[in-house]
């Protein structure tokens, strides 16, 4: 009985050892982003082109501001132990212009990504501009997605983002031209720390934790992702999630 014990408490600790490790390698990722885009912005400032040019000086410098404003409100999410310790997560929704607020996301992971950026096509299918999200949550949703396809996707990665109506709810789609993923894989696709034959085989560095964070977060905004994928044929990944009416499923 000691012996099991022990031997129990020991796992116990190593696996909360592991979940540590995982959570602050997770987070580092995730601020790594938006402090890689201000140190491209920057840098940019100090071309002589661009200096000369009022209009891209004014771009550049907006994008650090949001981007810093992104980075704040991710210190301060982490800070909120309650939603790692609990699986919650904790929204603070606000009304946004879905296109414009697209854009600027997708202006600022291309210029984060630099050389290796893939191309992204963006189509707009909309009759309401706006919708009720997590603004900060919600990026993290689409980095993660963007960030996959350019992690195990195709050279070069091409990434179609589509956002439209249905009924009640926002739909937003991700596609990749990828190698797709392995039908033994997509039904523990967002489980926490699940790494697909993909991952493994590529020796890609990773977590297991972005895809089930994504999960996550589309639910608590009352809404669904679910995805669709072949060997060999990409992967898209359709999120549903209601435009005001929290109520309301998708």
């Amino acid at each position: 009985t000691v012996f099991i014990l022990t031997l129990r408490n020991m796992l116990q600790q190593i696996r909360l050892s592991e979940m540590k490790s995982d959570f602050i390698n997770n987070m580092t990722h995730e601020l790594k982003t938006p402090l890689s885009t201000i140190s491209v912005a920057s840098s940019s400032l100090g071309n002589r082109h661009i200096i000369e040019s009022p209009e891209r000086v004014e771009e550049l410098s907006g994008l650090i501001k949001r981007q810093n404003k992104h980075l704040s409100e991710l210190i301060e999410r982490i800070l909120d132990i309650n939603i790692w310790e609990k699986d919650q997560v904790k929204l603070k929704p606000e009304h946004l212009m879905v296109e414009n607020w697209a854009r600027q996301l997708v202006k600022a992971f291309l210029l984060e990504q630099g050389n290796e950026a893939p191309e992204i096509q963006l189509e707009f299918r909309l009759t309401h501009e706006n919708c009720l999200m997590d603004e900060v949550h919600m990026a993290t949703v689409l980095n993660n997605l963007f960030s996959n396809a350019v992690r195990y996707g195709s050279h070069p990665c091409r990434i179609e983002l589509s956002f439209m109506d249905e009924d009640h709810c926002l739909r937003i789609d991700v596609r990749d031209n990828g190698p797709g993923i392995k039908k033994e894989d997509l039904k523990h696709l967002f489980e926490k720390f699940y790494r697909g034959a993909e991952a493994k085989q590529r020796v890609v560095r990773g977590l297991g934790l972005g895809l089930y964070y994504v999960k996550q977060i589309v639910e608590a905004h009352g809404g669904s992702i679910s995805v669709e994928s072949k060997s060999g044929e990409g992967a898209a990944f359709h999120i549903k999630i209601p435009r005001d009416d929290r109520s309301a499923t998708c």
